[in-house]
C-alpha cells in the first residue's frame, strides 16, 4: 500500500510481542445453523466490491502522483 493508514495497513510483525496468537473461539456462533439472508449477503458483497474498487483507485492515484 502506498498511503500510510494506521487502521487499514499498519505494519506489524508476524512474530513477536504484538501478535502472540489469536483465539477465534469468541467468534464462534451459538447456533451452527446461523443463516444470513441471501439479499443481505449479496448487498454486503456488492458493498465490499465498491469499497475495494475505491481503495484500488485511491492507491492508483497515489502511484500516479508520486512523481
Amino acid at each position: 500500500m502506498l498511503e500510510a493508514d494506521s487502521f487499514l495497513n499498519a505494519p506489524m510483525a508476524c512474530q513477536g510481542k504484538n501478535v502472540k496468537g489469536i483465539d477465534l473461539r469468541k467468534w464462534k456462533t451459538a447456533s451452527p445453523n446461523f443463516i444470513i439472508p441471501d439479499k443481505m449477503l449479496q448487498e454486503s458483497i456488492e458493498r465490499a466490491k465498491r469499497d475495494i474498487l475505491s481503495m484500488r483507485d485511491s492507491e492508483w492515484n497515489l502511484w500516479e502522483a508520486r512523481e
